[in-house]
């Protein structure tokens, strides 16, 4: 028994012809098989979501940082998504790294998340996007690593815009301060381990901007309908 039969489509009806009642079987076909192609998509979504739990929770498992772990664990009472926050905590952190990589290939991209430098790359002088002044003092590698993390954490942040406005954010704009930590946290551990001399104040000011960015555009393609709910 199909819809047809609840809605009283009866080709023998008056204002009902037999053309009219097949072109309404076939609409319902399509419509099914969309509604499946969702169901696929969002069962694809929620193995894919409970795979990159597993590699945070591994992780903290394998942590010794207590400051990183209270941070990380606030986001996840937040219910922000567990893959934004490992595109923030990705930076500098090889076990998180190879973990990502891997899934990323069990799924079929042939592209990790690794970012390739290449020489043009190394041979710019102005800032990438990490600091917005040409700072001598950083390395161009690290810039460019830097400059990779945050494209990294704005592709995440538009793969789950819905969810990440709803948990990320208060009073519907301002990116959370646990989140802020987070980024100025893992950039602070980043450059420390790179030799390079930082301060956390401007780490959490940047932190605070390029994040603040993306909230921000999301927002506005969520409201142009540009991106998926």
């Amino acid at each position: 028994m199909g819809l047809e039969d609840f809605v009283g489509f009866d080709s023998g009806e008056a204002g009902a012809s037999p053309e009219a009642v097949e072109a309404f079987k076939e609409q319902m076909k399509k419509n099914a098989a969309f509604i499946a192609a969702v169901k696929k998509d969002e069962k694809k979504q929620k193995d894919k979501e409970e795979k990159l739990v597993k590699i945070l929770v591994k992780f903290i498992k394998g942590n010794s940082s207590k400051d990183l772990l209270l941070l990380i664990s606030q986001l996840l009472e937040e219910n922000i998504p567990a893959a934004f926050i490992l595109s923030i905590i990705y930076l500098g952190n090889p076990e998180i790294q190879e973990e990502i990589n891997l899934l990323a290939l069990e799924a079929g991209k042939v592209e990790t998340q690794e970012k390739k430098i290449s020489e043009k790359d190394l041979q710019k002088d102005d800032a990438l996007v990490p600091f917005g002044i040409k700072d001598k003092t950083i390395p161009l590698k690290v810039k460019v690593e830097i400059d990779a993390w945050v494209k990294n954490i704005w592709d995440t942040a538009k793969t789950y815009s819905g969810k990440l406005l709803a948990t990320a954010i208060y009073d519907n704009q301002y990116i959370k301060p646990v989140v802020v930590e987070l980024s100025a946290f893992v950039l602070r551990d980043f450059l420390t381990d790179s030799g390079v001399k930082n301060d956390y104040k401007k780490l959490k000011e940047f932190s605070m901007f390029f994040l603040s960015g993306i909230i921000k555009n999301i927002q506005e393609k969520h409201a142009n309908k540009q991106i998926g709910q």
